[in-house]
């Protein structure tokens, strides 16, 4: 598809603002936004606009992300976010702390393996009052869907969780146990 000099001056200033959120506010962008001031698009011009971002090489930096097709769409610039950054901002999106514990946990449980620790849901991108914690643990235990994520306490009593869909919990306790004494004893 080809664009006139004033599309392509558009697309120049979109991409131009979805980096700038990325590298400044390290967020992601929802498409909506460019409905709004100073842009005003209309929905014609923000579907040509995802189609030149997605075939276009110079812009293979900027990444789309929504839930599930047809629900809302963000994006973001790989230059300055990661693409797992990236997940876990879309999660804290839904406003939901267990679905985001919940989904935090199955990534680190399926992807890396290792059992998440607690201490990490109060970093950033997270950013969960650990006061809060045990209200949380008790709303995942009793929703079906959080039905795999399970938590223990080390000897150190620090808080971990994991889905048992990727790791058991002898696995996941073992880990656990690493991270917070063997590693330091075997320095």
């Amino acid at each position: 598809m080809d664009m006139t000099g004033s599309e392509k001056e558009v697309l120049a200033r979109v991409v131009a603002e979805i980096r700038r959120r990325s590298a400044e506010n390290i967020a992601l962008t929802p498409l909506e936004a460019f409905k709004e001031e100073p842009f005003y698009l209309e929905d014609d011009a923000l579907a040509n606009i995802v189609y030149e971002l997605a075939q276009a090489e110079e812009y293979e930096d900027i990444q789309f992300l929504t839930f599930k097709p047809g629900a809302k769409m963000y994006l973001y610039s790989s230059l300055y976010i990661s693409d797992s950054y990236a997940r876990a901002l879309l999660r804290k999106e839904q406003q939901d702390p267990c679905f985001l514990i919940a989904e935090t946990v199955r990534e680190e449980s399926r992807v890396y393996p290792r059992p998440t620790c607690s201490d990490t849901l109060a970093l950033p991108p997270y950013n969960l009052d650990l006061s809060e914690l045990t209200r949380y643990l008790d709303e995942l235990k009793s929703r079906e869907e959080f039905g795999d994520i399970h938590w223990f306490k080390t000897s150190t009593d620090v808080i971990y969780l994991y889905s048992d869909k990727y790791m058991s919990k002898d696995y996941a306790s073992y880990l656990a146990e690493w991270y917070e004494v063997g590693q330091y004893e075997n320095q």
